[in-house]
């Protein structure tokens, strides 16, 4: 915070500059808002380190939707607080801002986590699809290879219960056809 404000104060203080015959004053910084900004960042962060998630949450989104202060950290933390507190929507939002930034490792954390809401509504080709996005953006990202195979594995899973379910189906169909023909037969 020393650091915010003394660059604040550098910036405000500075000279204005004289180019032929229009002077161009500093930019007005708001030391008031960079404050408010610290002081609920510094609470957000208290509070879901409290595990309290939604308090955490509707901080973090007003960081971003009303102060207007969206740096990639806050974004992650907005969504991980959503994430916690069970606003699935919200966090899917605020995790697709992340993926559109330039920071491979946040973008990684980002598609490994839209993975885990696409495992979590079972759509496995999609939650696939995010964790190799996961993967490509970040190539140690142990937690997002580790939950790609687990995917890959129920998806296989479910296509061999598919398979047999779908078999099984049959063979019944089979038996009660010959039943059929043995009673039209009686």
């Amino acid at each position: 915070m020393k650091f915010v404000l003394l660059l604040a104060w550098s910036l405000y203080s500075g000279d204005t500059v004289s180019t032929q015959s229009n002077a161009i004053a500093p930019a007005k910084i708001d030391l008031h808002a960079i404050a408010r900004i610290n002081k609920l960042n510094q609470s957000a962060s208290e509070a879901y380190q409290n595990k309290e998630y939604e308090k955490a949450y509707l901080q973090y989104a007003r960081l971003t939707d009303t102060l207007k202060h969206s740096s990639p950290e806050i974004l992650l933390n907005k969504a991980t607080s959503a994430f916690r507190a069970g606003k699935t929507k919200e966090s899917e939002v605020a995790y697709q801002q992340l993926i559109k930034g330039k920071d491979k490792k946040l973008k990684s954390i980002a598609y490994q986590q839209l993975g885990l809401l696409a495992l979590k509504d079972n759509k496995k080709d999609e939650a696939l699809e995010h964790f190799k996005n996961a993967l490509v953006n970040d190539p140690l990202n142990e937690q997002a290879r580790y939950d790609y195979e687990l995917a890959l594995k129920q998806k296989l899973q479910q296509q061999k219960q598919d398979q047999s379910s779908s078999k099984n189906k049959k063979e019944e169909e089979k038996k009660k056809e010959e039943e059929k023909k043995k009673q039209e037969q009686q």
